[in-house]
């Protein structure tokens, strides 16, 4: 057999796979497990992402895919691009081109080919560091080993006060943000001295994880405006050629649950502009912060630069009028 050791630097090496927690749940008399997708950095064991859900499907691993992007910015400031991404064959005709637009290679593991799945070792790390310490703990797989086994009889006599879906996943979110607290400090140590950082466009993870909606929009002189989830927001860019686009229609493209950016994207594809959700500045003095300030200078320095490009296209048409007037013969 194959003997491998971990990558070096964090982004080398992701694997992923979904996992049912061994964490019971009782809905309205109704028991079940929890799935949890993990995405998996061998570096130092680090879950970059994870999803929850009833069961395994592309949707939810397409979740874990999102959140480990989206951690991966609040880690290291930007989204960065992953050298290599591992998963099973599940869904793989339609996860590939996800696959593919994310790393820079794409190896699923051989069919039968468990061992290559380094991530089954970290579930079972999981299993005995977390959930074997609380109540609702049922034990390993079917196949295990039975000698560390929950007491059946006592857990029937304890499964009316089992947490609901609910709390099952409060308790999984725990369980994945402890493993990553834990490991954070070295995670971004080795981050540090990592020799390869490839950026990815925020317009292309845009594109890959957003949802588009179904009616397009128009921009007004605040911006495009929307509603999301009941609320309403304006977004706008300092793109200074969005503005060149103002007659257009705009297909909007957001990620669920995020409003902090959008895609707009015309109806004929050629033009896409990435939106943040535009800054709203105290009106009293005596409330402004120091990023209203901030905000505020940009917003003149943008304007003032506009102005100066419009007075230059005026000058740019004036001239043009006169060599045309100049060769009309007026007789």
């Amino acid at each position: 057999q194959h003997k491998r050791k971990a990558p070096t630097y964090p982004l080398y090496y992701l694997t992923l796979d979904g996992w049912t927690a061994e964490l019971a749940f009782n809905e309205q008399g109704e028991l079940g497990r929890m799935v949890v997708v993990v995405v998996l950095d061998p570096c130092v064991k680090y879950p970059i992402g994870f999803a929850i859900g009833d069961r395994e499907n592309t949707a939810l691993i397409t979740e874990a895919l999102r959140n480990a992007m989206q951690h991966i910015k609040e880690l290291f400031g930007g989204y960065y691009q992953p050298h290599q991404i591992q998963s099973d064959r599940y869904g793989i005709k339609t996860l590939t081109p996800l696959y593919q637009a994310m790393a820079h290679l794409v190896t699923p593991a051989a069919v039968g080919n468990a061992k290559a799945k380094v991530i089954e070792p970290y579930f079972k790390h999981i299993n005995n560091t977390y959930c074997q310490l609380l109540p609702n703990w049922t034990g390993h797989n079917i196949d295990a080993v039975k000698d560390n086994q929950p007491n059946r009889e006592f857990m029937d006599l304890i499964k009316h006060s089992y947490p609901n879906k609910a709390g099952v996943v409060k308790q999984i979110e725990y369980i994945m943000n402890k493993e990553r607290a834990d490991k954070l400090s070295d995670y971004m140590a080795l981050w540090q001295e990592c020799p390869r950082k490839v950026v990815l466009e925020e317009a292309d993870l845009l594109m890959l994880f957003g949802t588009m909606r179904p009616h397009t929009a128009r921009v007004e002189g605040h911006g495009l405006r929307l509603k999301i989830d009941g609320a309403r927001y304006t977004f706008d860019t300092f793109d200074a050629n969005f503005r060149k686009h103002m007659h257009l229609d705009w297909q909007v493209i957001n990620i669920p649950g995020n409003t902090e950016k959008i895609l707009a994207l015309s109806t004929d594809g050629k033009q896409r502009f990435v939106l943040e959700r535009k800054h709203e500045e105290a009106m009293a003095i005596i409330e402004q912060t120091p990023e209203d300030r901030l905000h505020h200078q940009r917003i003149e320095q943008f304007n003032k630069e506009r102005h100066s490009e419009v007075i230059e296209t005026y000058a740019q048409d004036n001239k043009l009028v006169d060599q045309v007037m100049a060769q009309i013969p007026f007789t």
